[in-house]
């Protein structure tokens, strides 16, 4: 605001001192009065164009820091948006870690079940449940649970990774696009201070 007022007294103090010699170029009687009032009206013109060229200069200087500062924020806001973008990769990733825990549970029960309905029946119909046709399938449910079981967690943690990678990528990529916008905004300032 201050230049702007600043800037507004230097051009009527330009125009004033213009005007005053216009004025006075128009009474002179002789050619040698002519030739001053023309000097004058130069030198009025000189000082007027130094005036603008001043004006114009820190409306330029202000435009060129308010650029940079919208830079900065830009850069600033790009950066975070990529901060949480990874952090929405790595709450997916918990909540795929929460379901593969939840999912192993479900088949431990599932296999409990099984093997209980297995006992029970083998139980009722008077075999020995502590060998033969009984404990084989009693370890055959066991080794199907442990299979199942190890298959889910290598597929979770082959999509952990997906997640890491994927959390990692947009963070950087956030840093990246936020430090490109930085510098850009940087040598746009340097240039129309250069």
């Amino acid at each position: 605001m201050e230049i702007a007022i600043s800037a507004i007294a230097a051009l009527g103090s330009t125009l004033a001192t213009g005007a005053t010699a216009a004025t006075a170029a128009a009474i002179p009687a002789s050619a040698a009065g002519a030739s001053l009032a023309i000097e004058g009206l130069g030198a009025a013109a000189a000082a007027g164009g130094t005036g603008l060229s001043s004006i114009l200069g820190g409306v330029g200087t202000a435009a060129s820091i308010l650029s940079g500062g919208t830079s900065v924020l830009s850069a600033m806001r790009t950066m975070a948006a990529g901060d949480a973008k990874g952090a929405e990769i790595e709450a997916q990733a918990m909540d795929d870690r929460m379901a593969g825990v939840q999912r192993r549970t479900r088949f431990k029960r599932e296999a409990l079940d099984i093997l209980g309905q297995n006992d029970v029946a083998a139980a009722a119909s008077g075999i020995d449940l502590a060998y033969g046709q009984a404990a084989d399938q009693r370890a055959r449910t066991w080794e199907d649970l442990t299979r199942e079981s190890e298959i889910d967690r290598q597929q979770e943690e082959m999509r952990l990774m997906g997640y890491r990678r994927a959390s990692r990528r947009a963070r950087s990529s956030g840093q990246l696009s936020g430090f490109l916008q930085l510098g850009e905004g940087l040598a746009s300032m340097a240039g129309s201070f250069g």
